[in-house]
């Protein structure tokens, strides 16, 4: 029997829902859901929570297994009745790359807001679509581009928005690591799902994100994208090799239409590299640099008399209450983890939700999904052309 001390919880009340049907339970599926699992803990008291109604996925054993994990209150086998479900408000579709299109577009007619992952499609022509649908939808449209929510990379925007750098000159952006550098891993092959499997579409997607969150529109782009490892294993006829028509390293010059220079580089084969995401802005009273492999760091080079040139580089560490995102994480210098980027997206998601607000310019929509898949494209095409190449010359078709 509880003592004379004790007093029993009253039920959490008004604090508004968004019921919520997520597309997919694999690894993005499971960061979403462990996501909005922990928004009630992050963000206490909480604006805005999820519903978790219904997850999606077309083997009934695990996906019903997802859903007794992460708490959602059934599931589906076929992504038409979710999207349809009439108790759903919101649609996160987490399957793969060549999955997006479609159910993102039947969310929207019905409509649903849509969080998809990125890239947005595996294609400029579904990128299209998408973002067309987005554009008559009344809904809103959101991009996973999760990095946009990293505390370090969001303070990164406030100092070069801030102007504290002088005029930009250089951008450097580099997203590397070895997921592809065994030779005897089977090609990727040309089915249907595999479609924007490499690093271009898969880790260049942030980065060119990234690049446009930081400094705006790419105007030009110039560049190559290689395949180093090839033929490899065939991954249907045993002892065979076969060619791999997907690039796994890329390289670019990219013209912002501000006017700055930009370098991008990519690679799936980057023996020693694990998930090497670093950025850069150069400008001529200052630098700013940022390194995903460490997380929490930012480091802030300013002639401003603030410090001796002489003292290089300041690595501030991005954990204040007063720093992007983190008033509702742990006590300073307590380090978060990759996992609170998503809770930091979800909660933005729902927020605006609620709020009926903007999903711009803190959260990507499917317009910077689209512009990602537009740069993507005009780098392909000046490696396969030899030229410099317009992106606005891709926008009519």
């Amino acid at each position: 029997m509880p003592g004379a001390s004790f007093h029993a919880t009253r039920p959490l009340s008004g604090v508004p829902t968004i019921p919520v049907g997520v597309i997919g339970y694999g690894w993005i599926g499971r960061a979403h859901s462990v996501a909005m699992n922990r928004l009630r803990d992050a963000t206490w008291p909480p604006n805005v929570l999820p519903r978790l109604v219904a997850i999606c996925g077309r083997n009934e054993e695990k996906v019903g297994a997802a859903a007794q994990r992460w708490g959602y209150e059934g599931y589906y086998t076929d992504w038409h009745d979710l999207v349809t479900d009439p108790d759903i408000q919101a649609v996160i579709v987490g399957a793969q790359a060549y999955l997006h299109r479609e159910p993102s577009l039947a969310a929207l007619a019905a409509g649903k807001h849509v969080l998809c992952e990125k890239p947005l499609a595996p294609d400029l022509p579904e990128a299209r679509q998408m973002r067309d649908a987005a554009r008559q939808s009344r809904t809103l449209a959101m991009t996973g581009f999760s990095y946009r929510f990293v505390p370090a990379l969001k303070l990164m925007r406030d100092i070069v928005h801030s102007g504290a750098l002088g005029p930009i000159s250089l951008f450097r952006g580099h997203y590397l690591n070895e997921s592809r550098r065994d030779p005897l891993l089977p090609a990727f092959g040309d089915a249907p799902e595999v479609r924007g499997r490499g690093p271009l579409n898969d880790v260049g997607s942030h980065l060119i994100d990234i690049a446009r969150f930081l400094l705006g529109d790419i105007a030009a782009v110039s560049g190559k994208v290689l395949t180093h490892l090839t033929p490899r294993p065939s991954p249907t006829r045993p002892g065979e090799m076969v060619d791999v028509p997907q690039e796994d390293t890329f390289h670019g010059v990219v013209d912002f239409a501000g006017g700055t220079t930009g370098i991008i580089e990519g690679s799936a084969v980057a023996t020693g590299r694990k998930n090497w995401f670093s950025v850069e802005v150069n400008g001529v009273q200052g630098t700013v640099r940022f390194n995903l492999e460490r997380l929490n760091e930012l480091e802030v080079y300013l002639l401003d008399g603030a410090q001796p040139e002489a003292m290089g580089f300041r690595d501030i560490l991005v954990t204040e209450s007063s720093h992007p995102y983190l008033r509702y994480w742990w006590p300073k210098g307590h380090v978060v983890g990759w996992e609170a980027t998503l809770v930091n997206e979800v909660h933005h998601f729902l927020s605006c939700i609620q709020g009926g607000r903007a999903l711009a310019p803190e959260g990507a929509t499917f317009e910077d999904g689209y512009q990602a898949a537009l740069v993507a494209e005009a780098l392909r095409r000046s490696s396969r052309d030899g030229c410099r190449v317009e992106v606005s010359s891709l926008e009519r078709g």
